[in-house]
C-alpha cells in the first residue's frame, strides 16, 4: 500500500506477470512523485491518499496481494473493513 520511494514497488513489479496490475498508494504526494519519476510501468497505478481512507474506499474489491508497509493499526482495516480471507498479506513494521 505504501509507495514511499519506490524501492518496493519495483521488487513487487519485477515478480508480477504482465498482465497482474498494482495499485500503490502514498498518502505525501513529494515522495510519490519520486517513485513516479524513476517507475515507468503501465501495470501500476498511483494514488496519493491516506491508506486508511483508500481501504475504506475500497469495499467491496478484490484483491490477490497487499503489501502493507504502514502503522499497524492498518491491518485490522485490511482484514476486518476488506473482509480478507484470500490472498496474502505481508505486513512490516515501522
Amino acid at each position: 500500500m505504501v509507495t514511499g520511494a519506490g524501492a518496493s514497488t519495483t521488487w513487487i513489479l519485477d515478480g508480477m506477470d504482465m498482465s497482474s496490475r498494482l495499485i500503490s498508494v502514498e498518502m505525501d504526494e513529494s515522495i510519490q512523485n519520486i517513485a513516479k519519476s524513476v517507475i515507468n510501468d503501465e501495470r501500476v497505478q498511483f494514488v496519493t491518499a491516506d491508506g486508511g481512507v483508500f481501504i475504506e474506499e475500497s469495499k467491496g474489491k478484490k484483491f490477490d496481494f497487499i503489501f502493507a508497509d504502514t502503522w499497524p493499526g492498518k491491518y485490522y482495516y485490511l482484514i476486518v473493513e476488506l473482509n480478507w480471507s484470500t490472498g496474502l498479506i505481508i505486513a512490516t513494521r515501522k
